[in-house]
């Protein structure tokens, strides 16, 4: 009688300690599909193509518009070239203090170039570097030249047909790095071409590789007027 009991117990734990077993294994695989459809979803998520909705109203004609021109883009920050891009990162807060026309006042008609001057200034705690003045022609535009400490122009994006002449730029100054209230100074020319409107908006943004403070005066706009 006692030997039977002792079997049965015996068996009974054996058939639980299987069955937690099974529990245990059934958990295991419950949460190990779990995490993968997390990260499954979540990578998808993290390579899935952003995608900005405008709304575009075409008034005054009825033909066809297959390409439209925004040029309101602003970039918010540069890699670091100066340095390792990797380590730690500086915080500055880098100004457009001023952006100023070459005349004062109504430009003559026959107006053929318009020269827009600018002064970048780190209004810091630390360094900034990498300092690049972002910009696209308006309308009736066309870059020409620029000017500025190690100074280069460049299309980093190409706008299609017809708005060639309207491409996003980038004036970049080099290794040029600027301690905390330091300034620089450049200018932008512009060629106006003959299809011109009479009022004409030059916007400008400055962007540096370090972590930015403050972005509401990074951005500027100036509005100049043609005589007919």
């Amino acid at each position: 009688m006692l030997l039977s009991l002792l079997l049965l117990l015996l068996i009974i734990s054996i058939i639980t300690y299987y069955y937690y077993l099974l529990l245990l294994l059934i958990s295991i695989i419950i949460i190990t599909i779990t995490i993968i459809i997390f990260l499954f979803f979540f990578f998808l998520f993290l390579n899935k193509k952003k995608r900005i909705n405008l709304a575009v109203w075409d008034t005054g004609d009825d033909a066809v518009t297959t390409n439209v021109f925004y040029d309101d883009y602003m970039p918010i920050a540069e890699a670091r070239t100066y340095m390792n891009p990797y380590g730690y990162q500086f915080t500055s807060d880098i100004e457009l203090e001023s952006v100023t026309p070459n005349r004062n006042g109504i430009y003559p008609s026959g107006t053929t170039s318009v020269t827009i001057s600018f002064s970048v200034k780190n209004n810091g705690p630390q360094q900034a570097g990498d300092i690049t003045i972002n910009f696209t022609p308006p309308l009736g535009s066309s870059f020409r030249s620029s000017t500025g400490p190690s100074a280069t122009t460049t299309v980093v994006q190409q706008a299609a047909a017809p708005f060639q002449n309207n491409s996003f730029y980038k004036l970049r100054f080099g290794n040029t790095v600027l301690q905390v209230g330091q300034s620089l100074q450049g200018s932008i020319t512009f060629n106006i071409l003959a299809n011109h409107p009479k009022d004409m908006q030059f916007k400008l943004s400055a962007t540096c590789s370090s972590i930015e403070k403050l972005f509401q005066n990074n951005y500027f706009i100036q509005q100049i007027y043609i005589e007919e």
